[in-house]
């Protein structure tokens, strides 16, 4: 989407999650999540639901013979019901890195794996020849790369795809997504 900005907005007190994913899968390039690329979705720390904006592409990478790859997730995470969004729970790999080394390693092995039909990340400290690498990666394994990322990560520069930002109005408490 290079440097386009959209910016979809949405009261997290008057709608629920569904209406705001179905909001952002009509705003994706061609309705749907990136195959073969990295998607980066910066939150604040006190948004911990960012996942359930990711769900449709959860559903859409969901094949029998692909597993969907949870690396390093937050307890909410793991704790989502997934029932409700078809999502077959024995195809969830997750895989837990130890927190200093082998987190970026592991994600990139995932993206660039055929049985691999999604990677959802929590590894948060990727440089730019880290995230060159994950975008190669993508690309080669033909795989939907999305990298949950701390708000403050989002100064850095990037290439990937796409890129989402979730803020808060401190006024009305009103969630916006950029698109970017």
């Amino acid at each position: 989407m290079g440097s386009c900005q959209q910016q979809l907005n949405f009261d997290l007190a008057h709608h629920g999650e569904t209406n705001h994913r179905q909001a952002l899968q009509n705003k994706l390039p061609h309705g749907a999540w990136l195959n073969g690329a990295i998607t980066e979705i910066f939150y604040p720390t006190q948004y911990v639901q960012a996942l359930t904006l990711a769900l449709p592409a959860l559903t859409q990478f969901n094949h029998p013979d692909k597993w969907l790859a949870w690396i390093s997730p937050p307890k909410i995470a793991r704790q989502l019901t997934l029932d409700e969004n078809s999502i077959n729970k024995t195809r969830i790999l997750q895989i837990h890195p130890h927190p200093t080394t082998d987190g970026l390693w592991a994600v990139e092995k995932a993206l660039r794996s055929p049985t691999c039909g999604a990677v959802m990340s929590w590894v948060t400290d990727i440089d730019t020849n880290a995230m060159k690498r994950l975008e190669k990666a993508a690309i080669e394994g033909n795989t939907c790369g999305i990298l949950f990322r701390p708000d403050s990560a989002f100064k850095k520069h990037s290439s990937t795809a796409l890129r989402l930002k979730i803020e808060f109005s401190d006024d009305n408490g009103e969630a916006h997504l950029q698109l970017i």
